[in-house]
This record gives structure tokens, sequence and C-alpha cells, in this order.
């Protein structure tokens, strides 16, 4: 559970009135702007474990935003977030499965890392763009799916994940539209990639 310092609980006392009216706009909009990575990402980690959905007044998930979250088993992205930061969810140990609503357009490098017992991602279809290495070190990840909107798999996505990862992707027919992956990495995908039918 996240533990706040004294600076942190100053910050949320700044907000008391507004989070006990269930507007949680202000607090959304200062967290990004305004407060310290170090204490944003402690006060949003805070507030999802106290049940406070946060990121549903969100567009962006920030750097150290969902961090060490010790009683999180599912985290759902609500469409509203655009783009998944770099090292924005990350060490969150009891994390297993992360499901991203449409509307999430970016993952940039290393967006999603080092959550030890995560499982599963399902992406949605707004997807467009995967960072290099923005799955790295999730080391129990067992499966993801690709949507088609997703035509590059860039460098290092899976470095630190399970061996037996499973990547579902629909079949392309069409070779103009198939997945392209960095030329080193070909005969990994090759025997990890699981092409799935509509």
């Amino acid at each position: 559970m996240a533990q706040l310092d004294n600076t942190q609980l100053e910050i949320l006392q700044n907000y008391k009135q507004d989070l006990r009216r269930g507007n949680i706009s202000k607090l959304a909009k200062d967290l990004v702007t305004r407060i310290s990575k170090w204490d944003r990402g402690e006060i949003i980690s805070y507030l999802l474990e106290h049940n406070i959905d946060i990121l549903s007044a969100m567009n962006f998930i920030p750097e150290l935003g969902i961090v060490e979250i010790s009683k999180l088993p599912v985290l759902t992205i609500p469409g509203n977030i655009e783009i998944i930061r770099k090292n924005a969810i990350v060490n969150n140990p009891s994390l297993k499965e992360i499901l991203i609503e449409d509307g999430v357009r970016v993952l940039e490098p290393k967006a999603i890392h080092s959550n030890s017992a995560l499982e599963t991602i399902i992406l949605p279809s707004s997807i467009k763009t995967l960072g290099t290495e923005a799955f790295a070190n999730n080391s129990s990840l067992k499966e993801v799916f690709i949507p088609d909107s997703v035509t590059v798999l860039p460098k290092g996505l899976f470095n630190g994940c399970d061996d037996g990862i499973v990547i579902k992707a629909n079949f392309r027919e069409n070779k103009s539209d198939r997945l392209k992956c960095v030329e080193g990495e070909k005969d990994w995908y090759k025997s990890h990639l699981k092409w799935i039918k509509d």
C-alpha cells in the first residue's frame, strides 16, 4: 500500500473538499502540471488503492504515475487516456492484468515495465505506436494481443519477459499490412507470434 509522506499528505489536504464532492479534475490537472513526478506517482497510486478513479480525469499517465501499488490485480486504463508516458506503470507487485480501453494511442518507451506478476496486456485498436521496450522486464508476462492498428514491433518490446510468452495478432493477408520488426528479432517473433483470424 502506498504510504504518503508529510509533503504528499499536505498536497492532498489542499484538495480535501474537492475529493469529498467527487470533483477530481483540479487535482488531476495539478498532478500533471504542478506536482513533482516523485510526489505525483505516490499520490496517484494512493488514490487508486483507495478506489478513487483519478485516471478518468486525466488525458495521459505521467512518468512514475502508477508505481508500487501492492493491491492492484487488474488495472483498466480508460479511453480518455491518450498516451502512457515512459516509466508510467512500474514495479506493481500484484498487478496481473492490464486492460487498455479504446482511445489510448501511444505507449512510450518502457511505458509498462518491471511488474513482476503481470501476465496479460490487452491493447485496443486505437493503439498506433509502441515504444522501444514498452513491455520490458515484466517477467511473468504470458500473453499480449497486438491489434491491427500496430504495424511495427519496436526493438526489445519484450526484453526480460517470460520466454513462453504468446503474442496474438490478427493474420494479415496483404503483405504491406503485415507486422514489421527489427531485423535481429525476426526469429524470436516467428517462434512467439500466434496468428489468429477475426
